[in-house]
């Protein structure tokens, strides 16, 4: 596990070399553990049948590290050793902003987004906004 805080620096942009980069997002109030790692676990099997990836191990987590879906995932990646970056927001710059001007670094650096929203979350929608805005294929769990 990495943490960065709003972005991942330049000079350190290998650590996405030869993986195919998920980002998990959603809602902070959205804690069932169960759903999540079911959903990205049919995912991923999905992307091995259909040939976008060769195995689990080229899977790369991103996330932000926030409660609720964001601990999930990493909790996710943890279970199945898989790598994980977390994009962390820089509160003492960006203030009550952080989270959305972090938002689109996380979406940016990924190969699909999986969204896990609950009620319309405005971060989560934020989130999805900036993967159609880059033609991220993104996946969206309302919850």
């Amino acid at each position: 596990m990495v943490d960065y805080i709003h972005d991942i620096p330049d000079n350190q942009l290998s650590i996405l070399d030869n993986k195919y980069v998920i980002a998990v997002v959603g809602s902070r109030d959205y804690t069932d553990k169960a759903n999540i790692f079911n959903n990205l676990t049919v995912l991923i099997n999905m992307l091995i049948n259909f040939k976008e990836i060769n195995s689990w191990s080229s899977v790369l987590i991103i996330s932000g590290k926030a409660r609720g879906v964001d601990k999930i995932a990493l909790q996710f990646a943890q279970y199945h050793n898989l790598t994980n970056v977390n994009i962390l927001p820089d509160w003492k710059q960006f203030n009550n902003a952080a989270g959305f001007k972090r938002n689109p670094n996380i979406i940016k650096h990924s190969d699909r987004v999986v969204a896990f929203r609950l009620n319309k979350s405005n971060g989560t929608t934020n989130s999805i906004n900036h993967a159609i805005q880059l033609h991220i294929p993104y996946h969206i769990i309302d919850i």
